[in-house]
């Protein structure tokens, strides 16, 4: 029991910030990273190359790859540099689109999820119901830093909605914390001090 012990408070904190693409995933890492001594990994930094992803079917019988599945990832890789930070830090904050129970095997100390909300007075987040919103703010963070893609419309109703939504049943997350209201953006300085809150209140 004492070498358990001595094993674990060897242990840095890990915490999960997941989130849909255009969530805030990225901004609220850089200014935790910037507020606290922390290791940042990444889940973006862990595709697989292109030749190595699998391709997915549209519905309009258009053959694409596809990057937004855990099979374009090297889960492996990531995994390991995960427990091998959780031991060389003190805080390890790892950030990604699909930090699903089922394929993480480190549980982390805290999962915080970036949401968005239908409306001011919609207090149950998940499952978000208005789906058209969720199509609006993928599809708009896309287009602004992937330019002339083919039929992205169709890639973010048919794969990445999907997708991140079946994410979001099977995630077990601590907290929540709301990005947009309807398509008004929190501002980003609340958005990162509830984060910066809820972080330094397990360390």
């Amino acid at each position: 029991m004492s070498d358990t012990k001595t094993i674990q408070s060897n242990m840095g904190y890990v915490i999960f910030l997941s989130g849909a693409p255009g969530s805030g995933k990225t901004t609220a890492t850089t200014f935790i990273s910037s507020k606290l001594k922390c290791t940042v990994i990444h889940q973006d930094s862990y595709f697989l190359p292109n030749d190595k992803k699998p391709r997915i079917m549209l519905s309009n019988g258009k053959e694409y790859r596809n990057s937004d599945t855990i099979g374009a990832l090297d889960m492996k890789k990531l995994n390991e540099d995960i427990i091998y930070a959780r031991f060389h830090s003190n805080l390890v904050l790892v950030e990604g689109f699909c930090l699903t129970e089922n394929i993480m095997r480190v549980v982390p100390d805290m999962h915080i999820h970036l949401s968005f909300i239908d409306s001011e007075n919609k207090k149950d987040i998940f499952p978000l119901s208005n789906i058209s919103l969720l199509d609006k703010r993928i599809l708009e963070t896309r287009k602004s830093y992937k330019h002339n893609l083919v039929n992205d419309e169709l890639m973010v109703k048919d794969i990445i909605v999907p997708f991140y939504l079946n994410n979001t049943e099977s995630s077990k997350f601590t907290h929540i914390v709301p990005t947009f209201i309807g398509d008004n953006r929190i501002s980003k300085e609340l958005v990162n001090a509830r984060i910066l809150d809820l972080i330094s209140s397990v360390l």
